[in-house]
């Protein structure tokens, strides 16, 4: 089911309109290599962004949940950071749904549209549940310090203002409300998708086991970083990292290698594929 806030935004219905005209109409009446990208990057950005939505709703009730835990916790400031990390089981349930949904979903759909045939029946789970148990702590951690910085923030501000019970809550109803709802819900919901989704794909071309080569791919949109853009094309076998600024990631959104955030959050970037040449391979 395709979430409401994404079937109704501005955005979705750009895409769609584009993804029509793009498959009813070839202004020069012949397909073009430069046609057929424009075309797989609407349908990959409408793809994920049904994803991101999805799980930004998720990673949203989650947050809702933490919000009363924390409103509970008062008046006592230092229950309020035991109420934080006493939803951190809440969180890492959340973040494991969010990451085999999308491995689920766009994992065989990537598979179909590029080629990538798996050879078992759900190839991308147990690979997905590893990736997990590897990486969920560390991801998980950084979401709930960062939440923990920003209450601190508005306990030390309250402290000096010398503020009330009643003001302290309603400034952290505000900053969950007003911030981390409706925006890191989203920022963290596209950065954890695209990282799970590229890896779904990146999986899918692994298990073929014949030789095969990717290419970072950027929306080409105004709010792709430099860097990023730079990478736009940029082709490597399917073991090799892709060189993103001063970092070396695997597939967009990939942390395994020491990226940074800044080549990381809010990565909206995904993969294409095909068979890498013979004399490549020997190469």
């Amino acid at each position: 089911m395709i979430p409401t806030a994404y079937r109704v935004s501005k955005r979705h219905k750009v895409l769609w309109a584009t993804m029509k005209f793009m498959a009813a109409n070839d202004p020069v009446g012949l397909r073009t290599k430069k046609w057929d990208r424009a075309v797989i990057k609407a349908t990959v950005d409408r793809r994920k962004l049904m994803l991101e939505h999805s799980a930004a709703d998720a990673f949203g009730d989650f947050f809702e949940e933490q919000r009363k835990a924390v409103q509970r916790a008062l008046p006592s400031r230092l229950r309020v950071f035991q109420a934080v990390k006493g939803t951190v089981g809440g969180l890492a349930e959340t973040y494991k749904n969010v990451v085999l949904d999308v491995a689920s979903s766009y994992g065989p759909w990537a598979a179909s549209h590029f080629g990538l045939i798996a050879k078992a029946p759900d190839p991308f789970r147990e690979p997905m549940i590893e990736w997990i148990r590897q990486n969920a702590a560390t991801r998980v951690a950084g979401i709930n310090q960062t939440t923990r910085e920003q209450i601190r923030d508005i306990l030390a501000e309250a402290t000096e203002e010398g503020d009330s019970v009643q003001e302290i809550a309603r400034s952290l109803d505000d900053l969950y409300l007003d911030d981390i709802i409706p925006n890191r819900s989203m920022t963290i919901a596209r950065t954890e998708v695209g990282n799970a989704a590229n890896f779904a794909s990146h999986e899918a071309a692994t298990q073929l086991g014949v030789p095969m080569k990717k290419t970072w791919n950027t929306l080409g949109d105004a709010f792709v970083r430099d860097t990023h853009a730079d990478a736009d094309g940029q082709t490597v076998k399917d073991e090799e990292p892709f060189e993103v600024g001063e970092d070396q990631l695997l597939w967009p959104g990939d942390i395994s290698l020491g990226a940074g955030p800044e080549e990381v959050i809010n990565c909206r970037c995904f993969l294409t594929w095909e068979p890498a040449d013979e004399d490549e391979d020997e190469s």
